[in-house]
């Protein structure tokens, strides 16, 4: 939902006790590989029935590289072979990820490109620090969670072997020091949550949603689209959208019923009715209260009297309201009948109007 998820998001990072990390499956393998941001690990995280090896994998990789045998794991070939045994995993063999053999001369040559560049970018910072000589700059400004992170992404940019357990301890303190831990993700899959519930009993989920037809005209309108980025007719990414909602409302719904203090589902259109109400009612369920300044803020970004700002992606609106309801008059009515037929369920499970 980009800037949707963005400003929610916000709501738990401007509590100076909370943590937010970004992504952190993305950020998972792309350290793992020395693979570039926005390539494979989109496609990877799509990938389906894998999640029980993939989080047995995951749970090897970390207990490997940051336990107690982390001094005897320092050659790149033994990522490699890690990666080799379970390359089906991570690659398909259909024709859009070609075949296994490529997909691993893929992850090696990626590998290969990163350890030249001696590059080991494990945090999702990197954007605050372009050139050592910036890095040194903000390593002077007062915020200790920024410089954390700072120093960390700079001993991982020095590591040449696969010990990252002396990078890790720059970020532990301004981790565990906070009272809440917030990550974003963007691709979990519903069906893939109560197996983290499970591990996690004291996790919560709050799960955002949005009427899929604003979803869908925000997609084409952006050429975020979900397969065919050549293709921008609604209805063809409706037919790939609703499917999926559909799957993840259902599981929704599984969840609730194990899990009933741990779910908690917001509507982006009702979030920005009453940002203030929303963040009560979040907040509480964690025996917590808002942030004092998320009242002012929120009003700030969403009925901006500055203006718009940072694009598709950005949270500062003039108006979130008429945002949210912009596909109202951008989508024809004839189209509109077409998505509906084809969300109904999502539509209808989600409290929409037809």
């Amino acid at each position: 939902m980009r800037a949707g998820t963005s400003i929610v998001s916000e709501m738990f990072n401007i509590n100076p006790n909370t943590t937010l990390w970004y992504e952190p499956l993305d950020a998972f393998y792309s350290s793992f590989y020395g693979l570039q941001r926005e390539s494979i690990p989109l496609d990877i995280l799509y990938w389906k029935n894998r999640t029980a090896r993939q989080s047995r994998s995951m749970t090897t990789y970390w207990e490997c590289i940051a336990g107690k045998g982390a001094e005897n794991v320092t050659k790149l070939k033994s990522q490699f072979d890690f990666c080799k045994q379970n390359i089906r995993l991570y690659c398909g063999t259909s024709a859009e990820r070609g075949t296994e053999n490529d997909c691993h001369d893929n992850l090696l040559l990626a590998r290969s490109r990163a350890d030249e560049s001696g590059i080991r970018d494990f945090s999702k910072v990197s954007n605050l620090s372009r050139t050592r000589e910036r890095s040194n700059l903000l390593l002077q400004e007062n915020d200790q969670k920024k410089r954390a992170f700072l120093r960390h992404l700079m001993c991982m940019r020095d590591l040449r072997a696969l010990k990252i357990e002396p990078c890790l301890s720059n970020l532990v303190h301004s981790c565990r020091d906070k009272l809440l831990h917030v990550a974003k993700v963007v691709r979990l899959r519903m069906s893939d949550v109560g197996l983290v519930l499970n591990r996690l009993p004291d996790l919560h989920v709050v799960y955002l949603v949005r009427d899929p037809r604003a979803i869908i005209n925000s997609r084409v309108q952006s050429r975020k689209l979900m397969w065919d980025k050549t293709n921008r007719k609604r209805a063809r990414e409706a037919s790939i959208l609703c499917p999926r909602m559909s799957d993840d409302v259902s599981n929704l719904r599984i969840l609730q019923g194990n899990y009933p203090e741990a779910i908690h589902t917001i509507r982006y259109e009702d979030f920005v009715d009453d940002p203030v109400g929303v963040a009560e009612k979040v907040y509480s369920s964690f025996s917590m209260n808002q942030p004092k300044d998320w009242a002012s803020y929120s009003e700030s970004v969403m009925y901006s009297s500055d203006g718009a700002s940072g694009g598709g992606f950005g949270i500062k609106v003039n108006d979130a309201r008429k945002v949210a309801d912009r596909w109202k008059t951008d989508i024809p009515r004839k189209e509109i009948i077409n998505i509906n037929k084809q969300c109904s369920y999502v539509i209808s499970a989600l409290g929409y109007d037809v």
